[in-house]
């Protein structure tokens, strides 16, 4: 409204003689606008009335419209200096995360302060820009040859946009030292990199640390011991937007590794599953970084905090996408592995937590009474026959989900 008022003003300034109509051809405001801010100047004394004759009025601009005029000129260009300012410390804040390279468009509240950079081709549809800046999260405590195999494998990412943010729970086998030592070499080779030494309350509150320091725009967790399945993980997925640009979690298969002679292809299982289980290895997840922060992992859980969110995010309708990828090497070795009776309970109390119907509770509670049989008929079978029941299923799975899809 006041941009409208200085271009009135004006005109009024240009040619005491002329008609609303005239006004409204020459500002571009519509005749019930044009006379609605006249009646508003008459009552303030900026502008006086004079008939013509019968039919036609004159608009004239007093001293006091003149003044009135001047100080909204003033208020104005104060106005645009301040956001053309804002505009351009926004472009040089995203040109340093992003890359000049970038396309961006900037709208300020008028049509002047409408600016497009461009130095590639512009695309209006792209929600996201292109190479995010991803987020590692890497969990530690007392693992220094986890570490070592985790860093070697952010380190031989082809991608060039990536952060890692190491929580270390007060290491005490080297690991520190092991940091320090090639701190120049990651920082070298990463955007950014964060080494936090600090006790914490279990895995998740390390989590949630990594989760509040990081800067990206995705996050994985790649915890001590887990690694990427090749060079290529993360650029096959984030240089062509078309994969991540609608999805809020990205998912994949998981390269299972039992020991050095029993390892196989995990895939997803079916997304209706996980109202009932986690359905993917949490190390083959990508997930929206602002999803996380307002999100964060509950601490009321000490195994499956991450299926928890992860449920939490489904009932909220969150886009999940599957992509055909291996994305991570997992050894079972880690925390769920070795606790499979309390895997099975915790899981059970989330499912039921969002679970709103009955049958639906009645088949969580047949669901967990299963797995408890499972996991002691399992204790009276060699690991090798229990290798290949899970081999073959895993085929059926797959196969499943290539007919549904």
């Amino acid at each position: 409204m006041q941009d409208n008022e200085i271009l009135i003003l004006e005109e009024l300034e240009k040619n005491s003689n002329i008609t609303q109509r005239d006004l409204s051809e020459k500002t571009g405001l519509s005749l019930g606008m044009v006379n609605l801010l006249l009646k508003k100047f008459i009552k303030k004394g900026f502008v006086k009335l004079e008939r013509l004759n019968s039919k036609s009025f004159r608009y004239i601009l007093t001293p006091e419209g003149f003044k009135e005029k001047s100080k909204k000129t003033i208020e104005y260009m104060k106005i645009y200096y301040r956001r053309t300012l804002l505009i351009k410390q926004n472009i040089e804040r995203i040109t340093q995360r992003y890359g000049r390279n970038r396309t961006y468009v900037l709208f300020g509240k008028d049509k002047e302060m409408k600016e497009i950079i461009q130095d590639n081709k512009l695309n209006k549809n792209r929600r996201a820009p292109m190479n995010p800046l991803i987020t590692i999260v890497t969990v530690t405590l007392n693992n220094k040859n986890g570490v070592k195999k985790t860093l070697d494998s952010i380190l031989k990412q082809k991608y060039n946009n990536i952060e890692l943010i190491i929580v270390d729970g007060k290491s005490e086998d080297g690991t520190e030292e092991y940091i320090k030592t090639n701190k120049n070499l990651i920082e070298n080779k990463l955007k950014r990199f964060l080494y936090i030494y600090e006790k914490d309350n279990g895995i998740y509150d390390a989590m949630n640390k990594g989760i509040k320091a990081s800067t990206g725009d995705w996050i994985i967790f790649m915890n001590a011991g887990d690694s990427f399945f090749d060079g290529e993980v993360i650029s096959k997925i984030f240089e062509d937007d078309s994969i991540f640009k609608e999805a809020d979690i990205i998912y994949g298969k998981t390269n299972l590794i039992t020991n050095e002679k029993l390892k196989m292809i995990l895939a997803p299982k079916s997304l209706h599953n996980i109202s009932y289980r986690m359905i993917f290895s949490h190390q083959s997840v990508f997930v929206r970084a602002n999803l996380l922060k307002n999100n964060l992992f509950s601490n009321n859980y000490k195994i499956c905090s991450d299926f928890d969110f992860l449920l939490h995010m489904y009932q909220q309708k969150r886009k999940f996408k599957e992509v055909d990828l291996i994305i991570s090497n997992f050894e079972e070795s880690g925390v769920s592995s070795n606790n499979k009776l309390e895997v099975c309970y915790e899981t059970k109390e989330i499912s039921l937590k969002y679970a709103s119907k009955k049958m639906q509770k009645i088949k969580i509670y047949i669901r967990f009474y299963t797995t408890i049989i499972k996991i002691f008929i399992k204790k009276f079978l060699p690991l090798s026959l229990i290798f290949k029941i899970r081999k073959l299923k895993n085929s059926i799975y797959s196969k499943m989900n290539e007919r549904d899809a």
